[in-house]
C-alpha cells in the first residue's frame, strides 16, 4: 500500500506567522507546514503549497502557486484575495463572525476618543493645565451612525453598544436587513 504525501500547508503572517502555525494540530505524517512571514520567504514555498493561511498574502506570488487548491484568510475580509493573479479553481475560505467583539470595542473606543476630544485632554493633562475650553458640548439628541454592519457589525453591532451609552444610534441605508435594530435603554 503507498502513501500519499503530505499536504503543504503555507502559514504566512507578516508578525505572527510562527505563532498562527503553533496553533496548527494535524498529522505530521498529513501535513507538513511551511512558515513565512515575508514576501522572499512565500516566494521560495508557495510554487509547493496546497493550501496557504493567511492575512494579506502577497498576490504577486499568485501565479507561482501551481498546486494550490485552497486559501484559507486569517481573517473575515478577503478584498486582498479575490484580485485576478488568484488561480482558477481555488477555493477561498475566510474566518466570519471571530472580531465582532473586539470592533464594537474598537469602533466605541474611537467614537468616544474623538467626540470628547482625548488628544486635547491627553495634552494639557501633560501640560499640568486645567482648560475649562476644552470640556465637550453637551447634546441631548446627540446621533451616531452605523454605515456598515459586515458580518462583524449583523451579530453584535457597533451601533448597539453607543446607543447603550446614551448616543441614539441610527443604521445606515444598507442596514435594512437587520430586523432586530433597536436601543438597549
Amino acid at each position: 500500500m503507498s502513501r500519499r504525501a503530505p499536504a503543504r500547508l503555507l502559514v504566512y503572517h507578516p508578525d505572527e506567522a510562527k505563532e498562527y502555525a503553533a496553533l496548527i494540530r494535524a498529522p505530521r505524517a498529513r501535513v507538513a507546514v511551511t512558515v513565512c512571514a515575508t514576501p522572499g520567504e512565500a516566494a521560495a514555498a508557495v510554487g509547493e503549497a496546497d493550501v496557504i493561511y493567511a492575512w494579506k498574502f502577497p498576490p504577486e506570488l499568485y501565479p507561482s502557486a501551481r498546486r494550490l487548491r485552497w486559501l484559507q484568510a486569517m481573517g473575515a475580509g478577503v478584498e486582498w484575495v479575490l484580485v485576478p493573479g488568484l488561480p482558477a479553481g481555488v477555493t477561498v475560505t475566510r474566518a466570519p463572525g471571530v472580531f465582532g467583539p473586539w470592533m464594537r470595542e474598537y469602533v466605541l473606543g474611537w467614537c468616544l476618543w474623538t467626540t470628547q476630544r482625548m488628544d486635547t485632554y491627553r495634552t494639557a493633562q501633560q501640560q499640568r493645565r486645567w482648560r475649562q475650553e476644552t470640556l465637550p458640548a453637551r447634546q441631548p439628541r446627540w446621533r451616531s451612525g452605523c454605515g456598515r454592519s459586515g458580518s462583524a457589525g449583523v451579530a453584535d453591532p457597533p451601533a448597539r453598544s453607543i446607543a447603550c451609552i446614551a448616543c441614539p444610534s441610527s443604521p445606515g441605508r444598507s442596514a435594512k436587513a437587520i430586523s432586530s435594530w433597536s436601543c438597549c435603554r
